[in-house]
C-alpha cells in the first residue's frame, strides 16, 4: 500500500486520523494538537517549502513491548512554477539495485555511487537514475498541469526497458528505450492528478541489469486549484521504501 499523505490546508495545518490510543512523534519544530478522540491537527515548522514533505511517526501499543508504528507524509502544496523531479521528495520508491539516484546514474547498490547521467553519449545535469524494476512516486495534489522530460538507457548498462508514466495509476506515456539510442522526449498532460509514478521494467529476461535515466524531467504548475485536502488515516503499519 502507498504511504498515507496529508496535505497542508490554507490555515497551515494538516489533519491526521489515528487510533484513539495512538501518539505522534514529530520532526523538530513541528507541533500537533489532538482535536477529536482520533483526530490531530499538525503544524510543520516554517522551513517547509512548497512541494516538500516531513514524516510524522504514529505509534500505538502492540501486543508486546514493541510498539506498532506507521508513518504519514505531510506535504506543503506546490505553488505555481516549474519543479525538477530530482528536487522533489519521493513519497515512495522501488528500485532493483540500491536507491533511485538524484542527478546521477543508478550505479551500484550504494547511495550516491552513480556517475553522470549519460545516454548515447549525451550528458545531462538533472534527472533520476534507476535500475528496473523501478518505481519513483511523487505527490502532486492535483496541482500540476504538465510533465515534460526525456528518458533513455544510461551508457553504464546494456539492454532495453519498457518505461511508463502513471498519473493516479493511469498510464499517460509509454515507450521502449534501448542502450545506445538517444533519449525519447515526452510532454504529457497530468491535470488533476494527485500522484505521479515513473516506472521502468526490463523489456525481457535478457535485459536484466538495464539502467534507465529520467532526464530533464519537470512538472509544471500554473494554478493553485487542487482537489480538496483529505485527512490522512493510519491503520496497519505500511512497508515502503522512501526518499
Amino acid at each position: 500500500a502507498h504511504p498515507p499523505i496529508a496535505e497542508l490546508g490554507a490555515d497551515g495545518t494538516a489533519t491526521i486520523t489515528t487510533d484513539a490510543d495512538a501518539r505522534l512523534r514529530l520532526p523538530p519544530g513541528w507541533t500537533a494538537d489532538r482535536v477529536t478522540e482520533t483526530g490531530w491537527a499538525v503544524r510543520p515548522g516554517p522551513a517547509l517549502p512548497p512541494g516538500r514533505l516531513g514524516v510524522v511517526t504514529v505509534e500505538r501499543d502492540g501486543d508486546g513491548v514493541v510498539p506498532v508504528v506507521a508513518h504519514v507524509r505531510v506535504v506543503r502544496p506546490l505553488a505555481p512554477g516549474e519543479y525538477a523531479l530530482s528536487e522533489l521528495p519521493m513519497t515512495a520508491f522501488v528500485n532493483e539495485d540500491g536507491p533511485v539516484e538524484r542527478d546521477r546514474s543508478n550505479g551500484g547498490g550504494n547511495p550516491g555511487d552513480g556517475g553522470p547521467l549519460r545516454v548515447a553519449g549525451q550528458e545531462f545535469e538533472r534527472g533520476l537514475g534507476t535500475a528496473p524494476y523501478s518505481e519513483a512516486r511523487f505527490h502532486l495534489g492535483g496541482r500540476a498541469g504538465r510533465l515534460t522530460g526525456a528518458v533513455g538507457v544510461d551508457d553504464e548498462s546494456a539492454g532495453r526497458a519498457r518505461v511508463s508514466v502513471l498519473a493516479d495509476d493511469r498510464e499517460v506515456f509509454a515507450a521502449v528505450v534501448e542502450a545506445g539510442k538517444p533519449v525519447i522526449t515526452f510532454d504529457v498532460g497530468i491535470e488533476g492528478a494527485r500522484t505521479l509514478c515513473l516506472r521502468g521494467e526490463a523489456a525481457g529476461p535478457e535485459d536484466a541489469g538495464v539502467h534507465v535515466d529520467w532526464v530533464d524531467s519537470s512538472v509544471h504548475v500554473t494554478s493553485v486549484n487542487r482537489q480538496p485536502c483529505r485527512p490522512a488515516t493510519t491503520g496497519a503499519p505500511e512497508r515502503e521504501e522512501t526518499s
